[in-house]
């Protein structure tokens, strides 16, 4: 009973960080696929005046998600929606981060990309990374007992 519980207590953050890398790899490949339809788009927003990269949250047909960080210290999510074959600004969701002003959110899931986001992760990373350690470590000792999974 002792080694299922540890075994689960396992599992539960390495299947946390399988759903964050399948959001980052779904986000990565639409962005390969449509990221270059999407390189002018924060210009039509008029307050955004350049950008240093951006990711394709979300995309079907005829609407887009867009997650564009500009200057290192600032990231906006902006929604467009396709009109006679070309994408028209739809709605500025806002600004998720800025490290000059008030916005200190975070877009899920590149939320290490905000000012925070290296601070967040080792909040959140390091007491799990040594939890799942400690853990381990009890399973492997147990192993070499005659402790068996029943």
């Amino acid at each position: 009973m002792k080694k299922r519980i540890i075994i689960a207590v396992l599992i539960i953050p390495c299947i946390f960080t399988l759903i964050w890398l399948g959001a980052i790899a779904k986000c990565e490949i639409l962005t390969n696929l449509h990221g270059n339809e999407f390189t002018d788009g924060y210009k039509k927003t008029n307050m955004l005046d350049k950008i240093d990269y951006l990711k394709v949250l979300e995309y079907s047909g005829t609407t887009a998600r867009i997650y564009y960080v500009g200057d290192g210290v600032r990231g906006d999510i902006i929604k467009f929606i396709k009109k006679d074959s070309k994408w028209e600004l739809d709605k500025w969701e806002g600004t998720v981060w800025d490290a000059i002003g008030s916005a200190d959110g975070t877009a899920w899931p590149y939320f290490y990309d905000s000012p925070d986001g290296l601070f967040k992760i080792i909040i959140y990373g390091l007491p799990s990374l040594i939890i799942i350690i400690i853990l381990f470590r009890i399973l492997v000792k147990n192993k070499k007992s005659k402790f068996t999974l029943s």
